[in-house]
């Protein structure tokens, strides 16, 4: 296996990078969009149009529900109630707002979860957003965010990428058979801008990010978890499960920190920095979820 197939290895070297060398990293924001944009184009080229279909839209549904109705209200009713730092806060408020991780989809593969469903959910979520996540910012943060430029760049994170990648759906780049590793540089890059950009923050002003940690713990672990044990009881096949698990814990960081960024300043990318931090942590928190998974798929 390539080391720069292996997720939690990729992210930590890249937080390790932003703490110890983070003097690039106020440069190399400015590349936070395009990489998103790049990340998104790649995780959805290979989507097929015969996999949308009427028998799955309810599966699609569900994951607006669990990814916008049960994640989001969760980070932003525990920002306003415990976070103080207004840029903090701010951060939490625009995580909520964006659509899913687009690594939802390798991270489903890597699970042996259903993948079809998978890609039409976020599909489904990423067009949703163009209409939650106005709402959203301009009902907590009118007065702060220009949100007709805010609406700009979402449908430029959003229709762009669908749009190119469907004109390169049937391209054979060798590039597109290492998905999984240009995904994890991406993501690895941000998180070193992140905790570049407030690594004084939290060297020094560790205390106050407790309470940020406590709501991202609480949205990953402790969500992700009552979700997976929900759908146990009630008997969910396990190539599903996963996926309602993603969805349920997983927003966009990358479009969530350089929103923020741009609107905020660095601070305000502080909440999904410490969800960085994290990260690697969560996975190995899965692969604990889901071990039965691989069990099944061995046999």
């Amino acid at each position: 296996m390539n080391i720069l197939e292996n997720s939690k290895f990729v992210f930590f070297f890249f937080i390790v990078l932003g703490f110890i060398f983070p003097i690039y990293a106020d440069d190399l924001k400015i590349l936070l969009i395009p990489s998103v944009i790049i990340m998104m184009i790649i995780s959805i080229k290979d989507v097929h149009i015969g996999h949308f279909n009427k028998s799955n839209y309810k599966k699609a549904l569900k994951l607006i529900f669990v990814n916008y109705f049960l994640l989001s209200p969760i980070y932003i009713a525990l920002a306003l109630l415990f976070i103080k730092n207004p840029d903090y806060k701010a951060g939490f408020i625009i995580l909520a707002s964006v659509p899913p991780a687009a690594s939802i989809i390798p991270l489903t593969y890597i699970y042996h979860g259903d993948i079809k469903d998978t890609i039409l959910g976020e599909i489904a979520c990423y067009l949703f957003a163009l209409i939650y996540s106005p709402l959203i910012v301009y009902f907590f943060l009118g007065k702060t965010v220009n949100i007709l430029f805010y609406v700009e760049i979402l449908f430029l994170i959003i229709l762009f990428p669908i749009l190119i990648s469907r004109l390169i759906h049937n391209l054979k780049w060798k590039i597109f058979k290492k998905k999984n590793i240009v995904v994890n540089l991406i993501y690895g890059f941000s998180f070193y801008i992140f905790i570049g950009l407030n690594q004084s923050v939290f060297l020094n002003s560790f205390s106050n990010l407790i309470p940020v940690a406590c709501i991202i713990v609480l949205g990953t672990f402790i969500l992700g978890y009552f979700i997976f044990h929900i759908l146990k009881q009630k008997k969910v096949k396990k190539r599903e499960d996963i996926m309602y698990v993603l969805f349920g814990t997983f927003k966009n960081g990358n479009t969530a920190a350089a929103l923020s960024i741009m609107f905020f300043g660095p601070a305000g990318a502080i909440p999904i920095a410490v969800r960085g931090l994290l990260t690697p942590f969560y996975f190995v928190f899965m692969e604990w979820m889901f071990k039965e998974h691989k069990k099944i798929v061995n046999k």
